[in-house]
């Protein structure tokens, strides 16, 4: 059922209004921790190291069960290269920082800090992937 946002159906699975919903960790780590919601399985390739006894839909067999929510920096196209290393170096010192990656994980977020190139490359095959499910079930937005 399409909802006006991750909020309200947040706010709908909580109060019993519906029986599941596919969310981010990050959106509701908070409420599984407080044993309001309860996780039946994740949508990635490996289990969450957010949440390590929760199994994958993989697991479950439903292999084509596939999603990632992700968090990057971007910057302008034609960023000079120097700033861009400049940039790369300082977000991964800060993000692998050990209180800091703790701080993400206890928010729901698992730490990739990947590099630039291995993001292009993430992102075209995101792209390829769900562009061939979006026209082989012939999907449209209304």
């Amino acid at each position: 059922m399409p909802y006006k946002g991750g909020g309200p159906a947040i706010t709908d699975a909580i109060g019993g209004q519906l029986d599941a919903l596919f969310a981010n960790v990050n959106s509701v780590i908070q409420f599984i921790n407080a044993g309001k919601l309860r996780p039946l399985a994740v949508a990635g390739n490996k289990r969450s190291p957010v949440l390590p006894n929760v199994p994958t839909f993989s697991e479950l067999g439903y292999k084509e069960v596939i999603s990632y929510g992700w968090q990057a920096v971007v910057a302008p196209k034609g960023l000079p290269i120097d700033i861009k290393e400049k940039i790369y170096k300082s977000v991964i010192t800060a993000i692998n920082d050990p209180q800091v990656k703790k701080n993400f994980v206890d928010v729901g977020f698992e730490v990739v800090a990947n590099t630039p190139e291995q993001f292009v490359i993430y992102q075209a095959q995101e792209n390829a992937r769900w562009k061939k499910l979006i026209e082989s079930r012939q999907i449209t937005a209304n």
